[in-house]
C-alpha cells in the first residue's frame, strides 16, 4: 500500500520501470512472460494489509480489489500455459 514503509515510493517506481522495461525489450504482448503483469498500489494502507480470507468475503476494500486481481492474473497466467 502507499503506506508501506518497507518499499517507498521510489522503488516501487523503480521497479514498474524496470517491468515496463523488460516488457518492451521482449517484444510485450504474448511474448513476454510478464504480458499482463501490472503494479498496483492502494491508497490507505501499509504493507501486507491483506492479512485473512475474512477480509475478501466482507468485501473489505481494498483486499477484495486486491484478491480479485490476483485470481484474475492467476488465470490468464495458466489458461496461456495449456
Amino acid at each position: 500500500g502507499a503506506d508501506d514503509m518497507q518499499f517507498p515510493a521510489s522503488m516501487i517506481d523503480a521497479f514498474r520501470d524496470a517491468l515496463n522495461e523488460v516488457m518492451w525489450l521482449s517484444g510485450g504482448g504474448n511474448k513476454s512472460p510478464l504480458h499482463g503483469s501490472e503494479v498496483t498500489v492502494f491508497d490507505g494502507v501499509g504493507h501486507a494489509f491483506w492479512k485473512d480470507m475474512e477480509q475478501v468475503k466482507r468485501g473489505d476494500q481494498p483486499q477484495l480489489d486486491a484478491y480479485e486481481r490476483c485470481v484474475s492474473f492467476l488465470r490468464r497466467f495458466f489458461d496461456e500455459k495449456r
